[in-house]
């Protein structure tokens, strides 16, 4: 079994996009195990490429149990934001046959510069549809957020699931105290104009709109909240970010040393995409928090029984004079 790193009802309506293209060649950038490579050999794809630094955690038995009689895997392993890579896409593309991909899935390093060496990658090579992985993450969002700016010549939407929530390290300035996303979503950019690409587009909006809106009346504002609704370059998404961990704490504090060190590294683990470490982090740090706190009492209940043994003792002096 393959382990796909996805929230589940995100991808599935990413997989219903795919599906009414019928697409004959699929693009992935960042592979990892091959979890959604294994998902996008079940929309009937011919021609699959996927473009990763390394296959070492790559389940080649699996992935190659899952692919019919007449669907390829390619596999090109090097960094995608090397052009010495991107000539052997393109080796394996003429090879293959193929002019464009139908679909291109950028899952690749989630830095500002790696999105946008991926996208420019993908534009010239896909005909249909790029689906951007992790858009709430806040690089990535960055580029989403540009694009949206420049008014392009193609449709995008947001498929972003705000009901799944993490522990949150601190307090939000807006006082919530869960994060407002797991999977951190996809943004799909149709850059196709045929009656199935209108069918894909208008499904999926109706999806969103059906599926993905706020279960809690009184949800808050998140980074999801922000970034679908384009508001992530906000004032408002500033201040809520630098209220997300306590930065404002003196790190050399005794006090919140353990503390600070932990939400900071939560906070960078949390920039890149890794999402259960970041967590562990938090869970550390509050568990640090706590201990503190116990210390703190335990040498408050020490100089109070001191405080006592000192008075008693005194008491005891006056009453034998």
């Amino acid at each position: 079994m393959i382990d796909v790193i996805q929230d589940e009802l995100e991808f599935s309506i990413c997989l219903d996009a795919v599906r009414r293209l019928k697409p004959s060649a699929i693009l992935e950038i960042g592979s990892a195990s091959g979890g959604t490579l294994a998902l996008w050999l079940e929309t009937g794809v011919r021609h699959l490429v996927s473009v990763d630094v390394s296959r070492a955690s790559l389940k080649w038995d699996d992935l190659q149990k899952k692919a019919s009689a007449d669907q390829e895997i390619h596999l090109v392993t090097g960094s995608s934001l090397v052009a010495e890579t991107v000539q052997r896409l393109d080796a394996v593309m003429d090879a293959a046959g193929i002019k464009k991909f139908d679909v291109a899935f950028i899952d690749g390093a989630h830095t500002y510069q790696a999105v946008k060496i991926d996208l420019a990658t993908c534009l010239p090579r896909t005909s249909r549809l790029i689906i951007l992985n992790d858009p709430v993450l806040f690089e990535v969002g960055q580029v989403c957020n540009e694009i949206t700016r420049a008014d392009p010549p193609w449709r995008m939407i947001n498929v972003i699931n705000p009901n799944r929530r993490l522990p949150c390290a601190s307090a939000h300035t807006c006082g919530s105290s869960y994060l407002g996303e797991t999977g951190v979503g996809n943004v799909l950019m149709f850059l196709g104009g045929g009656q199935d690409e209108d069918e894909s587009f208008n499904h999926v909006a109706r999806r969103v709109e059906e599926e993905l809106s706020p279960e809690d009346p009184s949800f808050e504002p998140t980074r999801t909240w922000f970034h679908q609704r384009g508001l992530s370059q906000s004032p408002e998404y500033a201040a809520y970010w630098k209220g997300l961990f306590p930065e404002n704490l003196d790190e050399d504090s005794v006090l919140f040393r353990d503390e600070i060190r932990l939400f900071r590294i939560a906070r960078d683990l949390q920039q890149v995409g890794k999402l259960e470490e970041s967590l562990s982090c938090i869970r550390r740090a509050k568990r640090a928090r706590k201990d503190w706190a116990l210390l703190l009492l335990k040498r408050i209940a020490r100089r109070l029984l001191r405080l006592i043994g000192v008075n008693a003792a005194g008491s005891s002096a006056t009453t034998a004079r």
